[in-house]
């Protein structure tokens, strides 16, 4: 139900004699958004952007970068499966009084500003921050930190524990109710992903790279387990979500 064809090209040039270096990527997308079960509904939206970044070595054991990525959206970005309550409980199944398709502006103009720092802690350990800020037109802020600390063994495993927290406001047309419109109701969203929220995340991943023979392919083992809690401010239905999921993979470089 949902058709996407994209593309993307990266550029970049060192300075200072390779101590730093800067960094763009213009992309472009356009999507045909289908409904399951419906032939007949068909929708596009369309997507340019680009990504520019600078990265800074300070010192032998310190490397920043800055970042700013832009994109913009036009043309259908609501969910052809969501449908929103308008009136009493504001729930479909509910007692609402009326029930409508999801609709969301056809235009979306996004902003995000990103600072990264990474330090080595010695020959066997290093850690590191990072800060994003996101803002759009739909009225939605959003705050992203994270904190990363890594120990690497001479036998060629590393361990890896990271934090990271998010928080935003609501688009502007976000309601975790909906009144009956009177005229002025343009905008209508079931999309938790646009309401106030936050979440917490913490990790720890385990890697080993091992040689199945002197000279054959390289395998890279990896254990993680992490633990996630979403708060949901104000959708109906929804506070809380505890998640744990663990991964467990193998990669077979030949």
């Amino acid at each position: 139900d949902y058709v996407s064809h994209g593309g993307s090209i990266a550029l970049g040039q060192d300075l200072a004699g390779g101590n730093a270096t800067v960094e763009t990527r213009p992309s472009a997308s356009h999507d045909t958004v289908g409904r399951s079960g419906d032939e007949h509904f068909e929708r596009g939206v369309s997507t340019v952007g680009a990504r520019v970044a600078y990265t800074q070595v300070l010192d032998p054991e310190t490397v920043v970068q800055g970042a700013w990525e832009v994109s913009r959206r036009e043309g259908y970005q609501s969910s052809p499966y969501r449908f929103v309550g308008i009136g009493g409980d504001g729930l479909c199944g509910g007692t609402a009084r009326l029930c409508v398709p999801e609709s969301h502006p056809g235009t979306r103009l996004r902003n995000a500003l990103i600072a990264r720092v990474r330090r080595s802690l010695g020959d066997d350990a290093s850690a590191g921050l990072a800060y994003r800020l996101f803002l759009d037109d739909w009225g939605l802020v959003s705050h992203t930190g994270i904190a990363q600390v890594a120990f690497l063994s001479e036998d060629r495993w590393s361990l890896t524990a990271r934090y990271r927290l998010y928080f935003q406001s609501g688009a502007s047309f976000y309601r975790e109710r909906y009144d009956l419109p009177d005229g002025r109701l343009r905008f209508v969203t079931r999309d938790r992903e646009l309401s106030p929220m936050s979440t917490h995340r913490l990790s720890l991943s385990w890697q080993h790279e091992l040689e199945l023979t002197a000279s054959g392919p390289t395998t890279e083992l990896t254990v993680g387990v992490a633990g996630n809690l979403l708060s949901y401010e104000a959708y109906v239905g929804l506070d809380r979500v505890w998640a744990l999921d663990v991964v467990v993979g193998a990669t077979v470089e030949l």
